[in-house]
């Protein structure tokens, strides 16, 4: 049997899974903190490209100490990438943004000790 969905609907119904505010209110803001300051945002796609161009922000100005922390923003900024890329049908700065922070992410590849040999 072929696959009912196409591309286009997995990939809203993974836009749809883009938390929402606790207090039940579409606009949400959050606290970005950087290297140069604190800022904060409205947590939807045209206000984090504004402030993306405007502050030329990337990932290494992003102070975020926890690990858990920065998890949860790389799933929040692909969610909303995502969204930004369907309704402007380009690449979206977001998604860049978080996948420059999932390379931050991972641990640096170390290189053994050419003084050290193994005993093979």
């Amino acid at each position: 049997m072929p696959c009912l969905f196409t591309m286009f609907d997995c990939l809203s119904l993974l836009a749809r899974q883009i938390p929402r505010s606790p207090s039940g209110t579409d606009v949400e803001f959050r606290k970005l903190d950087t290297l140069r300051g604190s800022f904060f945002v409205q947590w939807e796609p045209r206000a984090i490209n504004a402030l993306l161009s405007s502050e030329r922000l990337s990932a290494e100005d992003l102070e975020i100490p926890d690990p858990r922390h920065l998890h949860r923003l790389i799933r929040e900024l692909l969610l909303l990438g995502l969204r930004d890329e369907m309704e402007s049908c380009r690449r979206s700065p977001i998604t860049q943004l978080a996948r420059s922070l999932m390379r931050r992410k991972r641990p640096p590849h170390r290189q053994a000790d050419p003084g050290v040999l193994s005993a093979a």
